[in-house]
């Protein structure tokens, strides 16, 4: 009986401590757009929509030269490394289902922004 109620403090005291360890676990590269403070006040569902973003609210593909003057490419960014993108580096606010499209200056690339319906849907 003793072994079981010891057992029992022990599981809960490791269910305590690993919930309150993954409260305080993110993406430091989140640190870009939002303070510590802000980041532990997000629930999981925020924190993993924006720890998803961060990754995966953009795509790199071709620019189709048809496209050069088209009204809807929403202007030009200037990305250094097309390999190490922090989407909250970019400034762009994610539009509710709207693609956004941007040239890639010095590139023959283009950054599609995803719409959050379409990054809801991923996760």
């Amino acid at each position: 009986m003793k072994q079981s109620v010891t057992l029992i403090t022990i599981l809960f005291i490791l269910f305590i401590g690993n919930g309150i360890a993954q409260q305080s676990a993110f993406d430091n590269r989140l640190l870009v757009a939002f303070t510590e403070a802000e980041i532990s006040e997000m629930d999981a569902n925020t924190l993993a929509f924006n720890t998803y973003c961060i990754d995966n609210a953009f795509v790199i593909m071709p620019f189709p030269a048809e496209k050069e003057g088209d009204a809807a490419i929403n202007g030009a960014r200037n990305i250094p490394d097309l390999e190490n993108i922090n989407f909250f580096e970019l400034n762009v606010d994610l539009k509710e289902d709207e693609y956004q499209y941007f040239k890639l200056l010095g590139t023959n690339k283009m950054l599609m922004i995803k719409p959050i319906t379409l990054i809801k849907k991923e996760l």
